[in-house]
């Protein structure tokens, strides 16, 4: 049963059934998100659109602004002109970081230059721990400025430049004016050796697995080529929190073993496990059938 339908935009809300869950989208954050919602730690900035690196119209996504700079004063590098490969397309903000990591070395939680920097945050939100964030690429950080009244907390005054972790050239790395909004003129290629403003930022998506979701644990989201994979749609399993019981047999209740149909591919559970009652009815415990009041587990 879909639900929520808005019969002008075609816009599905989220709904499991079951085991399933589906989520039928024109924009897939249509309704869920919006840019300056505080979320997973920070503030949503950008929202990934049909034709940015990483869109896939199954799922919002999109990138959260720490709520506050993680530093001023900093430098790019950590005092030595080191050549390290970066992008500047969005999505390429986290390999850019641990690059310039790898680059530059030091101590994990100590340091001292911008990708680093960024590398080290982490904030507890809900009693869950946000730790994966990165210094933005290029890309990455001009949606910051462009939503930067929705996102807030940037400096109020001069120096209004924030580092990407893209580098431009041997020695130069590139950078954004918040005070103007400069990007891709004169003001953007910056010696690295400069110090100036750092934001860190992280990915998200609206669900993932492992997230707490409607009686039980995502565990797995279709991927394209699985039986039941519908694009535009969401759909996958959600897992009990515990086991329903233990020592159990897989059937034959009555101590006699029987033959009954069943498969192995993913969207077979349901109706294996129906073929299983079927087959047998007597002696079935009813906490394998009725897992927290819901009859839909499999």
């Amino acid at each position: 049963m879909l639900i929520g339908l808005d019969s002008q935009s075609q816009i599905m809300l989220p709904a499991f059934q079951g085991t399933y869950y589906a989520q039928a989208v024109a924009n897939p954050c249509s309704g869920i998100i919006s840019i300056g919602d505080a979320y997973q730690g920070g503030k949503v900035a950008y929202i990934l659109q049909s034709d940015d690196p990483g869109y896939d119209a199954n799922f919002c996504q999109g990138l959260i602004a720490a709520t506050s700079d993680q530093g001023s004063g900093i430098r790019w590098h950590n005092g030595v002109n080191t050549d390290v490969s970066t992008g500047t397309a969005i999505g390429t903000g986290p390999g850019n970081t641990n690059a310039s990591i790898v680059s530059m070395l030091g101590d994990a939680g100590a340091y001292t230059y911008a990708a680093g920097i960024c590398a080290d945050y982490s904030v507890t939100e809900g009693g869950v721990t946000y730790d994966d964030w990165f210094l933005p690429s290029k890309d990455e950080l001009n949606p910051l400025y462009i939503n930067r009244a929705a996102i807030g907390g940037f400096v109020s005054s001069s120096p209004y430049t924030y580092w990407t972790s893209s580098q431009s050239a041997l020695g130069y790395a590139w950078s954004q004016d918040f005070g103007g909004g400069y990007s891709g003129n004169q003001n953007s290629q910056l010696q690295k050796g400069y110090t100036y403003n750092i934001r860190a930022v992280r990915n998200f998506s609206t669900l993932s697995i492992g997230d707490a979701y409607q009686g039980g644990i995502v565990a797995y989201i279709f991927q394209s080529g699985d039986p039941g994979y519908i694009a535009g749609e969401i759909h996958g399993l959600i897992a009990a929190t515990s086991e329903q019981s233990s020592s159990m047999q897989w059937g034959g209740y009555s101590g006699q073993n029987f033959a009954t149909t069943t498969a192995a591919a993913i969207g077979t559970g349901l109706a294996n496990t129906d073929n299983i009652i079927t087959r047998q009815q007597d002696n079935i415990p009813a906490n394998a059938l009725d897992f927290d009041g819901s009859d839909d587990y499999v």
